[in-house]
């Protein structure tokens, strides 16, 4: 007989799913107008910071606009300037003084709006990215409805994977994953999980997970599928010797 002393240990279960990647953000870029494209500022692949010019459309209209309100600004801006001086030695009285700061208030709006409508002229980065395919060049027609190209920032993937419902409330947020991508099986990336769906699947008995990894080099791309490993700690249980347990017919 040899003696060992009764232990405790968690049940742990091994979770070995397929998941599919995306970039951490990611964007379709619509134009906000209608219009000829007259500059295309960007390369396929290419990164680009945010805030940065990338498609430009026609637009001298625009800017006569913009032009035109500037000058209406400026002549109401005297006006009230010159109302304003007289109001003090009294030879205005207070609702013309009123009808100019009106106006003056109104120039401003205008000038606002031809400039938003200038600024819709073009296609700007909204985060830092690399920059897909486009299919379009100078000279062709877009309207808000065309989708010029799209834009990904990954040096952050986000892995989604499904697990069963049996597992909800064993995984939890910050909990380690490991993700090996179907294309090359030798590489393996260590994650964590960066959130949890909130409902389950009625049909597949699952819910949605989707772990964080880094992607410094950009070796990995939005649309992967990867193999994803996790350990589940379950339930803490007492652990003797396998052969210290007899099983009979009662």
């Amino acid at each position: 007989i040899v003696a060992r002393a009764v232990t405790s240990a968690h049940e742990k279960i091994r979770i070995q799913v397929v998941g599919t990647a995306r970039a951490l953000r990611s964007a379709t870029l619509h134009p906000a107008a209608a219009g000829e494209i007259t500059g295309i500022h960007f390369t396929t692949d290419q990164l680009v910071r945010s805030g940065r010019i990338l498609l430009e459309l026609d637009s001298e209209a625009e800017q006569l606009a913009v032009d035109l309100a500037r000058v209406r600004l400026d002549d109401a801006g005297r006006t009230f300037k010159r109302l304003a001086r007289l109001k003090s030695s009294g030879a205005v009285s207070n609702s013309t003084h009123d009808d100019s700061l009106s106006a003056l208030e109104a120039a401003r709006i205008e000038l606002k709006q031809a400039e938003v409508a200038l600024a819709d002229r073009h296609v700007v980065a909204p985060f830092s990215g690399r920059i897909g395919l486009t299919e379009f060049d100078i000279g062709d027609r877009v309207d808000m409805d065309t989708a010029i190209a799209s834009l990904d920032q990954r040096d952050t993937l986000l892995v989604r994977f499904e697990v069963p419902e049996a597992l909800l409330g064993r995984i939890k947020k910050g909990d380690r994953v490991s993700a090996n991508p179907w294309s090359d099986r030798d590489v393996s990336r260590i994650g964590d999980v960066f959130d949890i769906g909130s409902r389950v699947d009625e049909k597949t008995r699952t819910f949605a997970v989707r772990a964080k990894l880094d992607n410094p080099d950009d070796a990995l791309r939005p649309g992967m599928s990867f193999r994803v490993t996790s350990d589940v700690v379950g339930t803490l249980y007492p652990v003797v010797p396998e052969i210290a347990v007899q099983c009979g017919g009662d």
